[in-house]
């Protein structure tokens, strides 16, 4: 039994014993019921902080709230009697609805206790930022490690987490560990002041995942983005290879794979597209995108105003110049693809199964183009089964709610939970493998979910992506 269902269920029977006290004989005597709506609602407020932000307690809190609200009249004039079946019935069904949530959707309890990652505040001076680096390894591998003697063996491969914008580095906790689990060393980040979940700001990223094809100021929020994970590469790349024996003691600094999810996999693969960057960055190996818009790859349309010949009389001007200043107030849209950056070295695509049902022409558009035009690196496009945009994350596990209402188009075929994070897992691992010629340092897994596969490659490239069907499922 899940441990929030505890005080779910128990709030639930209070609000159910209000309900029916008036077709229950017995209950008449007893007045306190009259308090077990207010009573139910402080229970539910109390899920907040002691097990964080649980949306799907959402519609219980708000029922139960409204509910109290009602009946504090009857705090001091008890006229329960006055509560027929035309109150009972609909407020039973909608206790059942909202319960029905909130018990469906709870939190998995954990199967295995997931290490706790080493911490580290880095300061950009230059640009006055602050970063929260989460660092997943063995137990070895510490800052105290460092002063050990130099080891003989290889160092592990270090993987670079950039997390989705909406939840940061909690929305993939549990992924990391699970890699690090896998032979990697791995760090995820956040800066403060950009990652924030502030309710305006996940507005504009829903209008920008929504119409950021579509509409300009949606793309250009999505833009904005891109432009800040760049930022963070800028400074986190140079730093953390400079500061490799402090940071990630058991880690090879020479060998770097980065997942970025959003908007950080887009400004990976355009750091990637740079020969100047790739000179400076030679640690960088290979890239996968989860869910990446590649916001700045699209094209937006020019306002072209009506021209006004000189000869023109002043009725005919000022009527062209009242057209062109109502013209200026419509809002620009995009028209389409540009000229999309095609990274250097090898790049896997992971995207929602969504991407194959029409949707490329839209949103996925700019990764279909990366994968399907030559390009000077091999890349392939992995989309699992029944998987929905937030699927890569540890959202079906940790806020199924979440991964119900952004579904993919398949059939999840019994997958839930925990079998995505090992899914995902799986598939960064298979990659990595590829890239890096599978050191003995990766413990490779297959995938449990179906999965569509296009890739492209060439015999004689140092990379060879045409394997990694038989990676995944080895």
């Amino acid at each position: 039994m899940k441990e929030i269902w505890i005080p779910e269920l128990i709030s639930a029977l209070f609000l159910l014993l209000f309900i029916f006290r008036p077709l229950i004989k017995g209950l008449w005597p007893l007045d306190g019921l009259n308090w077990f709506p207010l009573l139910a609602l402080v229970i539910t407020l109390g899920l907040f902080p002691a097990y964080g932000f649980r949306p799907e307690c959402l519609p219980l809190l708000l029922y139960f709230a409204v509910l109290a609200l009602l009946n504090l009249p009857s705090l001091h004039n008890d006229d329960f009697h006055d509560r027929g079946l035309g109150f009972i019935l609909p407020a039973a069904l909608l206790l059942v609805l909202a319960a029905a949530v909130a018990l469906f959707f709870a939190p998995m309890d954990p199967t295995e206790k997931v290490t706790a990652p080493n911490i580290v505040m880095v300061r950009d001076e230059r640009q006055n930022r602050n970063y929260t680096l989460r660092i997943f390894g063995p137990a070895e591998d510490t800052a105290e490690s460092a002063l050990a003697e130099p080891q003989q063996t290889p160092g592990r491969p270090l993987l670079l987490v950039i997390p989705p914008e909406a939840g940061g580095i909690r929305a993939v906790d549990t992924l990391c560990a699970n890699l690090a689990d896998r032979g990697f060393t791995v760090i995820s980040y956040s800066r403060r002041g950009f990652d924030s979940l502030a309710p305006d700001k996940l507005s504009r990223m829903w209008q920008s995942f929504r119409n950021g094809t579509v509409s300009k100021k949606a793309n250009d929020f999505g833009r904005a983005l891109e432009t800040g994970r760049m930022e963070d590469l800028n400074f986190l790349l140079p730093h953390i290879k400079r500061n490799s024996a402090a940071l990630v003691p058991g880690a090879d600094p020479e060998t770097l794979i980065i997942a970025g999810f959003g908007a950080g996999g887009a400004a990976a693969v355009y750091l990637a597209s740079s020969p100047a960057i790739m000179a400076q960055n030679r640690q960088l190996r290979g890239i996968v995108t989860v869910e990446s818009g590649f916001w700045s790859s699209y094209s937006e349309e020019e306002r072209i105003p009506r021209s006004i010949p000189a000869t023109t009389n002043w009725f005919k001007k000022t009527g062209s110049a009242v057209q062109n200043w109502f013209a200026n107030l419509r809002p620009l849209k995009m028209t389409g693809l540009g000229t999309v950056q095609r990274p250097v070295i090898p790049t896997l695509y992971l995207v929602s199964d969504r991407a194959l049902e029409g949707v490329a022409q839209t949103q996925y558009a700019a990764a279909f183009d990366l994968l399907q035009k030559p390009g000077p690196a091999p890349a392939a496009l992995i989309a699992l089964k029944g998987a929905g945009p937030l699927d890569y994350t540890d959202y079906p596990v940790e806020y199924s709610l979440y991964s119900a209402l952004f579904p993919g188009q398949g059939e999840k075929t019994g997958l839930r939970g925990q079998d995505f994070i090992e899914n995902t897992t799986a598939v960064i691992t298979g990659f990595a493998a590829a890239v890096l010629q599978a050191p003995d340092t990766l413990r490779q897994g297959a995938t449990r979910a179906d999965y569509h596969l296009l890739t492209r490659s060439w015999e004689d490239s140092p990379w060879n992506l045409r394997d990694l069907r038989g990676i995944l499922n080895p």
